[in-house]
């Protein structure tokens, strides 16, 4: 038989593991032949990027539409400052993700148009009937709600009966006993392996902890912050961790905000003499404890909303954006979540930025020149300084008017010359200046095309 093409097999027996003698290894309890693992190739996948939206409130103190400082007079300057406090919402906007050989005119035409997933439609119209109310809903998800820390999760306590041990499933009456008032930390396990057939269930003791919000849960692992620690005779300061217990003592009933730091990059070492190749890098950061009476960093943003507040920096973020994503269509366009008869088809999402904040709708704050830059080219960084507040609208992006089309706010890259063509799709233009992609300023060779 020519055995480059056939391979005779015994149907009745597995391949056996071997040890790295070659021997077959065999199982201890049953004296069987433990069966091989077989690998069946490997798969590698990249998930969907996310991404985040910044940007900055400012007081145009002087009225030239741009944000710094400039001189008044011979001795004065006026300064502009930011602003804490103002509201600012985003709304999420799709497109068709089409083949990267669609006709051009067919791509063009599918424009941008709101996502309906995107919050729920009682909280799209009232925030169409009045702005200042902002959006409800979650930025990764749209207008799904998160679930509470520890919902549906079981534990269990371990029983032991004639010197053999079980796990027993606590009810939620039996979990709040754990915590008779001054107590909030109960020892309990938790299932990693549900026991079958054949298998062992494996359990695993825990902190239970609950929280100041009420919430029973796992313990919530706590981000670590520093102090900073002034260098002997001029030296550069050090850092050094805060233990939990001690962080959280300098909060008080007066004391709501903690200045501490946060190693925004850690040290490179010398695997060899372990020397210290590149300094970490830590940073100023504010705390607050949060609902869970845990100290996180001060942002901008408004748990469960698609809302922010400035910072007293003036700035504002919105994290956690999805930057393509699946929406269900009907009839051609896309309907919310549930929709009977809907067929999934894949998107690219715009976002635009708006201000919302009630003292700006009623004009105690007016609106700063639009736009007072002198350098927009692809390589210029006006943008970062002018305002693009849009009086009429509160929009932070052009409308679509005197011919000029549209802005929307795409998170990925245009493709270049060496991007994977298995990634690539052709979307309807964005027509944003300050953004990676060919845009109304036209086609750049920079990325691969003519």
């Amino acid at each position: 038989m020519p055995t480059d093409r056939y391979i005779t097999y015994d149907w009745l027996s597995c391949r056996p593991l071997r040890d790295e003698n070659g021997d077959v290894v065999i199982d201890e309890e049953t004296r069987r032949p433990l069966p091989a693992v077989v690998p069946g190739g490997d798969a590698g996948e990249i998930k969907p990027p996310t991404q985040k939206i910044t940007g900055v409130v400012f007081n145009d103190a002087d009225n030239d539409g741009m944000n710094g400082t400039v001189a008044a007079g011979e001795t004065d300057t006026v300064v502009d400052h930011p602003v804490k406090g103002v509201q600012l919402t985003l709304e999420r906007f799709y497109t068709l993700a089409e083949s990267n050989d669609s006709e051009d005119a067919a791509v063009a035409a599918g424009g941008w148009h709101a996502d309906p997933t995107w919050s729920s439609d009682a909280s799209t119209k009232a925030y169409e009937a009045d702005r200042t109310r902002g959006l409800a809903g979650d930025n990764h998800y749209g207008a799904w709600e998160a679930p509470e820390e520890g919902e549906d999760d079981t534990w269990y306590r371990q029983v032991t009966v004639d010197g053999a041990v079980s796990y027993v499933a606590y009810t939620d009456e039996e979990i709040e006993a754990l915590f008779p008032e001054g107590t909030s930390v109960a020892k309990v396990y938790r299932q990693d392996v549900a026991p079958a057939v054949g298998v062992a269930g494996h359990y695993t003791e825990i902190d239970l902890v609950k929280y100041p919000n009420g919430v029973i849960c796992e313990r919530i692992a706590a981000d670590t912050y520093y102090k900073q620690v002034p260098g002997a005779d001029g030296a550069e300061p050090t850092y050094a961790a805060y233990a939990e217990a001690e962080l959280e003592a300098l909060f008080g009933d007066k004391t709501t905000e903690v200045e501490a730091f946060q190693c925004v990059r850690e040290a490179v070492t010398d695997e060899e003499t372990g020397d210290v190749l590149v300094a970490a890098v830590y940073a100023p950061v504010t705390l607050v404890l949060n609902e869970y009476g845990l100290p996180e960093p001060v942002t901008s943003e408004i748990d469960g909303t698609h809302n922010a507040l400035t910072l007293a920096d003036g700035s504002y973020e919105f994290t956690n954006l999805k930057t393509q994503g699946w929406l269900p269509f009907k009839d051609g366009v896309a309907v919310p979540d549930g929709t009977e008869g809907a067929e999934k088809k894949l998107v690219v999402f715009g976002y635009r930025v708006r201000v919302t904040e009630e003292d700006w709708w009623n004009r105690y704050w007016g609106t700063a020149k639009y736009l007072q830059g002198d350098d927009y080219s692809l390589d210029g960084t006006d943008y970062l300084a002018d305002s693009d507040l849009v009086h009429e609208t509160g929009y932070l992006m052009a409308a679509a008017e005197d011919g000029v089309p549209a802005e929307y706010t795409v998170l990925l890259d245009a493709a270049t010359a060496t991007s994977p063509t298995e990634n690539d799709a052709a979307i309807a233009n964005p027509n944003h200046a300050a953004i990676n992609t060919i845009d109304r300023y036209g086609d750049n060779v920079r990325y691969g095309t003519a």
